[in-house]
């Protein structure tokens, strides 16, 4: 199947079934086959080989007929329970394929094997890298707790607000490990957005936008995140500078006689 979604993945998107005997079963026009689960999971297919597709075109720039020649990525890559749910979804007989509830709790969807990125399609831009100007569209995905999110950047974008995060951390605290929030000056300087922060009690990275909030109010927040093991540069240094003015004026105070 491999073999053959790389060979095919330019056409792995058309909305249309690509099995000729899907009439006998839906007595609808050819047209309305295009929301078949099969053209689903053909899409669904696409996206995940289009990392690695981009990455051949970028080995051979100018030169599609050489990027396709490249092998496509190891099977080993993708876990058993998303190659089962795969295969069911292309199945030829449309009766044994699942439901658009079963494709929701499977179990891939409800969780993804611990080392698999959940970075299905690089314009989401909603994995763990150097992306910019994530939109309202990508940011409909963290509205719903399926998939839970273990990682995710939402660098640099005007669209994230403290309704966002708070959707976020509704959504996906108990899952998400690293969040980077860099960039993000449409958050407010209010204690909304750290209040937010707080309820990540399984976060691991956190990236903070620079100059919102004071170093006390930084200082509460990441205090109540116990699992916290990594900090941007920029806040741990302003941190730093925070503490050891602290410890200066306390210096100054045991001079002092009342």
């Amino acid at each position: 199947m491999l073999q053959w979604a790389w060979a095919s993945y330019e056409r792995l998107g058309a909305l249309s079934s690509g099995h000729p005997n899907d009439a006998q079963y839906h007595a609808v026009p050819t047209v309305a086959l295009a929301t078949d689960v099969c053209d689903l999971g053909r899409l669904f297919l696409r996206l995940l080989l289009q990392p690695h597709k981009l990455h051949a075109l970028a080995m051979h720039p100018g030169n599609a007929g050489a990027a396709a020649l490249e092998p496509p990525p190891s099977e080993a890559l993708f876990p058993p329970s998303l190659k089962q749910l795969l295969v069911s979804m292309l199945s030829a007989r449309p009766e044994a394929r699942p439901t658009a509830r079963q494709i929701l709790t499977s179990p891939w969807m409800r969780q993804a094997d611990e080392p698999t990125p959940r970075r299905l399609c690089p314009c989401w831009k909603l994995a763990d890298a150097a992306v910019a100007n994530v939109t309202p569209s990508d940011l409909r995905l963290i509205q719903r707790p399926l998939p839970p999110f273990r990682q995710l950047s939402l660098a640099d974008s005007p669209a994230v607000t403290d309704e966002w995060l708070e959707a976020l951390c509704h959504h996906h605290s108990p899952s998400l490990r690293r969040l980077d929030l860099s960039g993000c000056h449409s958050l407010s300087r209010t204690e909304r957005p750290l209040r937010a922060i707080r309820r990540l009690q399984a976060l691991e990275t956190l990236r903070l936008p620079a100059e919102l909030w004071g170093e006390h109010e930084i200082a509460d927040t990441l205090a109540a995140l116990p699992a916290l093991t990594s900090l941007d540069e920029q806040t741990y240094q302003d941190l730093l500078k925070a503490r050891d003015a602290l410890r200066d004026q306390c210096n100054i105070l045991l001079n002092v006689q009342l």
